[in-house]
């Protein structure tokens, strides 16, 4: 069925335009006609279901489980699940609120040759702080996630950080192919063998996304899964901060530990927290140079940071903050909105 030129899925959730496409289907955009709201709806292939009924029995258990997550302010919300017959095709999907930004492959990827590196490490950190939030309070509903990368933590235009698609991996094993939808660059010793996966093994796939994040490197390098298994097996990786000297090295050992070999020597993953905490118990300042600047963009930043446009105009203006979620959020929101001129500094 087309609505205005879009397809409409159980009279209410209109398709507007696919944000991505992976192993189970594709996501889209679109809206909730009956509330009036913007949602994404990963639609699943069918056709390349080992198990029609079984993985569906399966996908909706693991759609109730997210959605025991719902709420939390750095998971991504699971709100519906269903069923789309249009003749002899059936579709089914599942609708997750949507998050209007990027995700943080994007934020190595383009942002950090743009950054200065002390504002680039100062967000990151604060993307793993809130990664972090979202992981344990999962851990302590006994929802593991089991796919952990920079692709499923996104980064929200108004400064939040949120995590998604939990326990939607293990759905995966049932589409064929499944060595293709093997995180490879991100997976656990275990995993490789088909080892039974833990929250240790979360551990470890967030030991390597924080990599990565911080270093701007994949721990392992290459695409061929063969030294890639050897690799995560039995390799360790350089010292993240001998890759970026703004790492400290309580926090390098902190990563290093979650990439242990053995999920028993992986530690907990309030340590990882602990680290985070004290990095991040500093002043920051907000430093703006955006006096050149187009009126729009002034206002813009005025808009976020409550600084007058005026005194951007008349050149560099500076903001102290005593709470440092309010300076980072407000940095991501500057640095999302492609403001240039934003310098992050602390004491």
């Amino acid at each position: 069925m087309r609505y205005s030129g879009s397809r409409l899925l159980s009279e209410r959730y209109r398709l507007e335009h696919v944000l991505a496409k992976g192993g189970m289907g594709e996501v889209w955009r679109g809206t909730d006609l009956l509330l009036d709201r913007t949602v994404a709806v990963k639609l699943i292939k069918t056709h390349d279901l080992l198990d029609l009924e079984e993985t569906l029995a399966q996908f909706h258990t693991e759609a109730k489980t997210g959605a025991l997550l719902t709420g939390h302010a750095n998971i991504v919300s699971v709100l519906d699940f269903g069923r789309h017959a249009d003749g002899a095709r059936t579709e089914h999907y599942l609708v997750m609120e949507f998050v209007d930004g990027i995700h943080a492959r994007q934020y190595i990827s383009q942002l950090q040759p743009e950054l200065d590196p002390e504002s680039y490490y100062y967000i990151a950190l604060y993307i793993a702080y809130e990664s972090c939030k979202a992981i344990q309070y999962a851990h302590t509903r006994r929802v593991l996630h089991r796919d952990l990368k920079p692709l499923n933590l996104f980064l929200s235009h108004n400064g939040q950080v949120k995590v998604g698609d939990f326990g939607l991996s293990r759905v995966l094993k049932e589409f064929r192919g499944t060595s293709k939808l093997l995180s490879c660059a991100y997976a656990a010793p275990e995993q490789w063998d088909d080892g039974e996966l833990t929250r240790q093994t979360d551990l470890y796939q967030f030991g390597c996304t924080l990599y990565q994040l911080f270093t701007g490197e994949l721990p392992f390098p290459g695409d061929q899964q063969s030294q890639l298994k050897k690799d995560h097996k039995w390799t360790i990786p350089a010292a993240p901060h001998t890759l970026n000297p703004y790492i400290s090295p309580p926090l390098s050992q902190a990563i290093l530990t979650l990439m242990s070999k053995r999920p028993e020597d992986r530690g907990a993953l309030w340590q990882l927290y602990d680290v985070l905490v004290e990095e991040l118990h500093r002043r920051f300042t907000l430093h703006l140079d955006v006096a050149g600047e187009p009126d729009s963009v002034l206002y813009r930043v005025s808009s976020i940071t409550e600084i007058g446009s005026e005194e951007l105009r008349r050149g560099p203006a500076a903001m102290e903050y005593r709470d440092f979620s309010e300076a980072l959020s407000e940095g991501l929101q500057l640095v999302l909105a492609g403001v240039t001129g934003v310098f992050i500094r602390c004491r």
